[in-house]
């Protein structure tokens, strides 16, 4: 297992975008192309791989020099209940902190908000209705994991 930071231009980021639509999209009724993003390009795509195999990825858009939105978090079907959202979650941190980011956000749908809180995210305020959860990216925490 490995994990890659990828732009639009690698050559793994067509097989990313298929995974996205086929654990995002495709179950919700949507065609393929649904699961593009309009800032693609200004996310950090990562991807969790065995071999050439995507098993998952995850997309992290910038909004600030210290803060940004969690998106698209898919884990193959197969790859499913070993841990790997949590393990690609805690190499963005790691990115994340090198970057100087420290917060981030995702607007999570109500079947997976006891997903995100089990990963440290929490609601602030009136987010709950809203189904926006943030976390606080603890470097100390980070190092001794």
């Amino acid at each position: 297992m490995k994990f890659k930071f990828i732009t639009p231009n690698h050559a793994y980021y067509q097989d990313e975008l298929m995974l996205r639509w086929e654990v995002l999209r495709k179950p919700q009724g949507l065609p393929p192309g649904s699961e593009a993003v309009p800032d693609e390009k200004e996310c950090i795509h990562l991807l969790v791989m065995d071999h050439s195999k995507i098993l998952g990825c995850l997309l992290f858009h910038p909004e600030t020099e210290t803060s940004g939105r969690l998106l698209q978090m898919a884990i193959s079907e197969e790859a499913r209940g070993h841990g790997f959202a949590r393990k690609l979650l805690h190499a963005l941190e790691i990115e994340l902190i090198k970057r100087g980011v420290s917060d981030m956000y995702v607007q999570a749908r109500e079947d997976l908000q006891d997903f995100y809180h089990s990963l440290g995210f929490h609601y602030t305020n009136d987010e709950v209705s809203q189904g926006q959860m943030r976390k606080t990216i603890d470097a100390a925490a980070l190092k001794s994991a």
